[in-house]
């Protein structure tokens, strides 16, 4: 296989076409900073315990896709880059440069991963990928890239 090779996660019997689940989410919030204290549409996870409000708001969000993968050939650890894995168009039109997350994954219940306070929603890819829900049950999504050739019976491990 010739590089750039593409990794992907499948999901089995996850329904993100649930109607609660679809609507749990709050657009503007996620494009425009001035709109960091609109929770429109994002319960059951619009605010945390103590009342303060999360950004990105929502089940979605909430339910971020947190499983990690190692990639090993030849004792050699393998770098899966996850930069350009997402729409263009979501990234520099649906998701904010300056949007923050704020108050993400605090707390006693988690539902996915945690979000780096200090990176803006427009370079966190994996969410970008995340968020855009699919319509059957059981879905790929990009995962990342391997910038590697594989050659005939190299054996990977995962």
């Amino acid at each position: 296989m010739k590089q750039p090779i593409f990794v992907y996660y499948q999901r089995d019997d996850f329904y993100q076409n649930y109607r609660r689940y679809v609507k749990s989410r709050n657009d503007a919030q996620l494009g425009d900073k001035s709109k960091a204290n609109d929770f429109t549409n994002c319960d059951p996870e619009a605010k945390m315990v103590d009342g303060k409000l999360i950004v990105p708001c929502g089940l979605i969000a909430w339910s971020l896709f947190n499983d990690t993968y190692k990639l090993i050939h030849n004792n050699v650890t393998f770098l899966v880059e996850k930069k350009d894995i997402s729409c263009k168009s979501d990234r520099d039109h649906k998701f904010g440069s300056d949007v923050f997350p704020t108050n993400f994954q605090i707390g006693p219940l988690k539902g996915g991963k945690t979000l780096d306070p200090s990176i803006p929603l427009s370079k966190k890819e994996d969410l970008i990928v995340w968020m855009r829900t699919t319509a059957l049950p059981t879905f790929r999504k990009l995962y990342g890239r391997i910038y590697v050739d594989l050659k005939e019976n190299d054996t990977i491990t995962v």
